[in-house]
């Protein structure tokens, strides 16, 4: 090999060292009040110094992805300020700003709240809310419109960087259409299926999966399954009127069973009524204005109470990180506890008594705390459980002759440390029901997120919140699924902190995750690969905990990460 060639040489493989090296400057747009996406801007964009913030309706967006991680590579970062860069030509990279479906382009709306202000920018604006994603319906329609826009308007485009994108302005609330894959995306492709109660439940029956509530399907005013009436039902009403008949201090269906009436596409307790008969259920729905509508009827679940007094659920985490070649579902280790502010009486439809949901608890009381983590709730439950058995084997040995009290002292001795040996796998114990039930779920779900039949290359990642209630043998029942879950900001410390700590944990797992995958496929021929998704629960493939988390962290070598709090990880790959 001559000088020159050895030198050519020399010279591309430094050329592909320094790319590799190289930190490209990305841009982020992130208009939110509360939500997790106003977290991950205060725990991590805002401690980074290669991401900066840009304006997503303005700021250059490539063709697909990898055009946009290009666009951001003219701009890499090294120990000079940014102060001399122009931010108006940095690329967008990541926004909560874009209307998640399943078309080809992607809306990106105008934020709804001022980046200076916690004001509400415009009426349009709020009625979105703080969620990254609106309902499947309006994602449809502001898709659709949008869309027929975007044909006139990307052909006025004349930027290179930004010849994906388009501009329309209607009634005065300024769009940006863009290709669906030009961009991480905050929603799995099909993510309806998990957020429409309706669809997802509909799922679970088919499936005959162990954690459906009991449900029936009512469309345009008609059952889609065969209503039933169960004895337990009948058994129930019958024992109510006779507690009815016999005591008069009782109140009228004290013992019955509620019926819970569902939009499938509300949140936040909204469009929950709660009846005492399907009579009332039917006369209801028979209405003009109800007749065309969908709803889940749902019999009750008799739930375990908290301290034998209020009614709770439990809200647990769930992170999707998707690319083109793999699906990844993780669970984060730690759930809330969610209870009424009232007394739980069976058979009372009183929505303050039956609803968990946290933010209308918190509107019928500006004062209202009773929420924990589940870590607590489990410890307590288990010395209330230890102390329920101390007692009963106290009662045993007082009733037994005072022969025979040596042996039960001996006893008793012997179940006190057989109790305290217990504790620790104890605690767990409702964690890892839900976990399986999670898993069981997701396992069967899988096949059918992410599927990218137009065959574009999507990469994003999605957070969930899954609402579960324990019946009274703590078995636990999905309730629904959430897309932009609460985080608890108005809730305690020890409640509130585990939001902070999952999204400080969370970019490990998304981005960090997305980008390496993207550097993957570039060393390997595209042309070559299999396009077929890889969809993966799997449990323990990566132990990110403790020192194993501190070491992964090192193999990143990521210098442009500030934050000391971002220590250990509690999120675990199914």
């Amino acid at each position: 090999m001559s000088e020159k060639e050895e030198y050519k040489n020399n010279k591309i493989e430094n050329k592909q060292i320094d790319e590799q090296n190289k930190i490209p400057i990305k841009g982020y747009h992130i208009s939110a009040k509360l939500t997790y996406f106003k977290l991950l801007e205060d725990y991590y964009f805002s401690k980074r110094n290669d991401w900066i913030k840009v304006n997503a309706l303005t700021a250059p967006i490539g063709k697909d992805f990898q055009s946009t991680l290009d666009l951001c590579y003219q701009y890499c970062n090294n120990e000079n300020s940014h102060d001399n860069i122009d931010k108006s030509k940095i690329p967008l990279l990541y926004t909560n700003l874009s209307i998640e479906d399943n078309e080809r382009t992607t809306v990106i709306r105008k934020p709804y709240f001022l980046d200076h202000s916690s004001s509400i920018e415009s009426s349009s604006s709020s009625s979105s809310s703080s969620s990254s994603s609106s309902s499947s319906s309006s994602s449809s329609s502001s898709s659709s419109s949008s869309s027929s826009s975007s044909s006139s308007s990307s052909s006025s485009s004349s930027s290179s960087s930004s010849s994906s994108s388009s501009t329309s302005n209607n009634n005065n609330n300024k769009v940006r259409i863009i290709n669906n894959n030009s961009i991480i995306k905050n929603a799995i492709i099909n993510y309806q299926i998990l957020t429409d109660k309706y669809l997802l439940y509909k799922h679970l029956f088919n499936s005959k999966s162990k954690y459906q509530v009991p449900t029936y399907f009512i469309n345009r005013g008609k059952f889609e399954n065969k209503l039933e009436i169960n004895d337990d039902d009948n058994n129930d009403n019958n024992n109510n009127n006779n507690n009815n008949n016999n005591n008069n201090n009782n109140n009228n269906n004290n013992n019955g069973i509620i019926w819970y009436l569902k939009d499938p596409l509300l949140n936040k307790s909204q469009g929950i009524k709660l009846f005492k008969s399907i009579e009332n259920v039917l006369e209801f729905i028979k209405t003009n204005e109800n007749k065309n509508n969908r709803y889940l009827l749902q019999k009750e679940i008799h739930p375990k109470l908290l301290n034998g007094i209020f009614k709770f659920d439990i809200r647990i985490f769930v992170i999707i990180t998707f690319t083109p070649n793999h699906t990844l579902v993780y669970l984060f280790k730690e759930g809330i506890v969610r209870s009424t502010n009232s007394p739980y009486k069976k058979g009372d439809i009183t929505r303050e008594s039956q609803l968990t949901n946290f933010c209308y608890q918190l509107e019928i009381n500006p004062d209202f705390q009773n929420i924990l983590p589940l870590s607590q709730f489990e410890i307590n439950n288990n010395n209330n459980n230890n102390n329920n058995n101390n007692n009963n084997n106290n009662n045993n040995n007082n009733n037994n002759n005072n022969n025979n009290n040596n042996n039960n002292n001996n006893n008793n001795n012997n179940n006190n440390n057989n109790n305290n040996n217990n504790n620790n796998n104890n605690n767990n114990k409702i964690f890892n029901k839900l976990k399986n039930a999670t898993k069981d779920i997701f396992l069967s779900l899988l096949n059918r997120l992410n599927n990218q039949g137009s065959g574009d290359k999507i990469s994003g990642w999605s957070l969930f919140g899954l609402d579960f209630i324990l019946d009274e043998n703590e078995n636990p029942f999905l309730l629904e699924i959430n897309i932009s879950p609460s985080t608890f900001q108005k809730s305690p410390n020890n409640v509130s902190s585990i939001c902070q700590n999952l999204i400080k944990q969370l970019p490990i797992i998304t981005f960090d995750k997305i980008f390496n995958q993207n550097n993957q496929n570039n060393q390997n021929n595209q042309n070559n690969q299999n396009n077929q998704n890889q969809y993966k629960i799997i449990e323990n493939e990566i132990n990110i905990d403790g020192t194993d988390f501190i070491q992964l962290m090192s193999k990143i070598k990521d210098p442009n990460f500030q934050d000391p709090n971002f220590l250990g990880c509690d999120l675990e790959l199914f």
